[in-house]
């Protein structure tokens, strides 16, 4: 794990400081035991401090490449075979310049979430949504938590973890990589849409809720963009803002 222990807990204690309501945990804190697990995992450092150059900053809006040929090939990437079954992996990045919330995904597998750059990542569990709601799937916002990393460490994110883009901790923004199955956060085709619509209609909500392949979302109210792109506005609450 990048970092001192001492500097990650100061760490951890500035973000509480600065952001008082919101519950701030460390990496190694046991309540994050429910959204996945500090992955123990060889060169993720030595990844992390490579792929950083190639991986824009200052960017004016987020900017997410599922799969990168470049870092997909690094010697380091092979660890990441045995989380996942050997099953075959795309290693991407996601950087940019976000502070909030702004909605929740989840996926059907793990997904690792190396940190580049120190970050914060808003998370909660599909099984706190109240999917019985009357207007449709609901979660309310004041249930996140917020998890710091450090530079170089990887989070291996639990089936069924709400996350989305990490939130940045420097004016420059953030940057991480991304490692999932591969063809994850692809469109789905109009014959898996139609499916997914049957059973909806069926009176599944969760199928309401899928959005591109091994992908489900709820979008914040406020985040236009993703209500726009057919994401359900199911979040309640503030769209919490994470100071630094």
């Amino acid at each position: 794990m990048g970092g001192s222990t001492a500097g990650v807990f100061a760490a951890v204690e500035h973000l509480a400081r600065a952001n008082p309501g919101l519950a701030v945990l460390g990496p190694g804190d046991p309540r994050s035991a429910r959204y996945g697990r500090i992955a123990d995992l060889p060169g993720m450092a030595a990844l992390a401090q490579a792929a950083a150059p190639g991986i824009p900053e200052n960017l004016e809006a987020n900017a997410y490449t599922a799969s990168d040929p470049v870092l997909e090939a690094r010697p380091e990437a092979a660890a990441f075979g045995p989380v996942f079954g050997f099953y075959p992996l795309q290693v991407g990045w996601n950087a940019g310049p976000n502070t909030r919330l702004n909605g929740l995904e989840w996926h059907a597998s793990p997904e690792i979430l190396l940190a580049v750059t120190d970050l914060a990542l808003l998370l909660g569990r599909m099984e706190d949504v109240d999917w019985d709601a009357p207007g449709g799937p609901s979660y309310s916002s004041t249930r996140v938590e917020c998890l710091f990393l450090p530079a170089g460490t990887a989070l291996e994110i639990l089936p069924g973890t709400m996350h989305l883009a990490p939130c940045r901790l420097a004016d420059r923004g953030f940057k991480s990589l991304v490692v999932l199955p591969r063809g994850t956060n692809e469109p789905l085709t109009e014959a898996e849409k139609a499916s997914a619509a049957a059973r909806a209609a069926a009176g599944d909500p969760r199928a309401r809720l899928l959005f591109m392949r091994n992908k489900w979302i709820l979008a914040h109210p406020e985040r236009k963009v993703l209500v726009d792109k057919g994401a359900f506005p199911g979040i309640t609450g503030p769209n919490v803002e994470v100071r630094y």
